[in-house]
């Protein structure tokens, strides 16, 4: 287990928000996956362990079972999110150019949903679209820095169904041809065709060496995008290292029967160790407008994935609390109102972007004849060393280690969560453990005493 490794920066201001009515409105919010009348995706991988959807450990009668379930719906998380039940980290990819087998081969992430793709809402035949890896932008595969914001496309060669655009461009407006690079055999080993004389499908994942799972990339069902900045796939590559490798997938992806997929998605991972912190991108108004309504929920994008319950309680329709992690702040500076909310994911496919909704409308502004003053403005304040990502790591570059206490009231069932610094931290790392959990209550007053194997709870009675 490795230690949670958080932002440095606190409570730095983030957005300020106007509202624009006195008068409140009804406010409507929803997330979940799957539907009927839509497409649904089944897994993001990049081969060594599924990206999205997330997954957590199912809890059965308030205890944790064997079992580890994909997270589909807001209610998987209402009945199995907890404090000491959090969402499990993703897979990395491995530093070389190694399969999952690891066997040489390129790195890459792929898509699988329950329908067949319309090739035509994901990639793009026309020349000038292969400078975007052919895609349509209903997909893309990026290679984001934390810290700079930077987003860089990556290069790579994408397949559906083992097929891709390629070769010399024909008819007017001139267009690639779509080849077929790669099929299964009567085994369901991927195998490299031949194309005009050539088989540069040689690189595709399980070409070169079969392993788990490689009979999934060959589907109508499925999108490949395996890295390959020299147009050879042979030449086995990795994706940069140091960066957020994200493939962002959006709800214009359409299946061939017409059907619209269900909910956006982030898949997100880091090459090696991820040592990267999360980071703020943004706190974008709705649908772009900086005027928003009373009623509306406030979104905050991140730069990757993170722990919910380290940013609020889930939305659950009871009264929530106040978080020191995000506060929505209004009024004068003498008397400042802090709103309490709920959080939930935009998309139950995307844990970097969470909606704080309210537990009340924001005051506005008012028609002309009224002075709401400085009620009109929603401050977002964001508390940058209280949110963690779905990996617990150690600050790289000062090898820091702070210490956090989360407590749930028996009461109120609210968590509180509280940050401390000085050397319990780095001593209860060198004592060989990552955290403590604390159940119950003692009749009297006791401490805990840790000296390495030996863990004690030790009467406190003469303090």
């Amino acid at each position: 287990m490795t230690i949670d490794k958080r932002l440095t920066a606190t409570l730095l201001p983030i957005a300020a928000l106007s509202t624009v009515s006195c008068e409140g409105i009804i406010r409507e919010s929803s997330s979940s996956g799957g539907s009927s009348a839509s497409m649904d995706l089944l897994e993001v991988s990049n081969g060594f362990g599924q990206l999205v959807p997330h997954t957590i450990v199912k809890l059965v009668g308030g205890q944790p079972s064997q079992q580890i379930i994909s997270i589909r719906s807001h209610q998987d998380l209402l009945d199995n999110l907890t404090v000491e039940n959090r969402v499990l980290p993703v897979a990395q990819w491995v530093s070389g150019p190694l399969l999952p087998s690891n066997a040489p081969g390129n790195h890459f992430v792929y898509a699988r949903f329950d329908q067949p793709l319309d090739i035509g809402t994901v990639l793009d035949p026309s020349p000038a679209a292969q400078a975007n890896s052919g895609f349509t932008g209903a997909i893309t595969v990026t290679a984001l820095d934390p810290f700079s914001g930077e987003s860089t496309a990556l290069t790579g060669r994408v397949l559906l169904n083992g097929e891709t655009y390629s070769g010399t461009p024909q008819s007017d407006p001139p267009q690639l041809a779509l080849q077929t690079w790669v099929t299964l055999d009567g085994t369901g080993k991927p195998v490299a065709e031949d194309v005009e004389g050539a088989t540069p499908g040689v690189g595709f994942p399980g070409t070169e060496g079969n392993f788990e799972g490689s009979t999934l990339l060959v589907s109508p069902n499925t999108l490949v995008f395996v890295v390959d900045t020299d147009d050879d796939l042979s030449t086995h590559e990795t994706f940069p290292s140091g960066s957020q490798i994200r493939i962002n997938i959006s709800t214009a992806v359409r299946a061939v029967n017409g059907k619209y997929l269900v909910a956006s998605a982030l898949g997100c991972a880091t090459v090696g160790e991820d040592t990267l912190t999360p980071e703020v991108m943004r706190t974008p108004p709705p649908s772009n407008n900086p005027v928003i309504t009373p009623g509306s929920v406030v979104r905050v994008e991140f730069t990757e994935p993170i722990q919910p319950l380290t940013l609020s309680t889930i939305e659950d329709g009871t009264p929530p609390g106040t978080s020191s992690s995000i506060l929505l702040q209004f009024g004068p500076d003498a008397s400042r109102v802090n709103v309490p909310y709920g959080i939930q994911p935009a998309s139950i496919y995307d844990f970097s972007t969470w909606d704080l909704v309210p537990a009340f409308n924001f005051p506005g502004t008012g028609p002309d004849f009224l002075t709401c003053g400085t009620f009109s403005t929603v401050d977002v304040i964001v508390n940058s060393s209280m949110f963690e990502d779905l990996a617990w790591i150690v600050d790289p570059n000062t090898g820091s280690i702070s210490g956090n206490a989360n407590t749930l009231s028996p009461q109120t069932n609210l968590m509180s969560h509280s940050l401390f610094g000085g050397f319990f931290g780095p001593e209860l790392k060198y004592a060989g453990y990552d955290k403590i959990i604390i159940r119950g209550k003692a009749p009297d007053l006791v401490y805990l005493y840790i000296n390495n194997d030996t863990v004690e709870i030790r009467d406190a009675t003469h303090l």
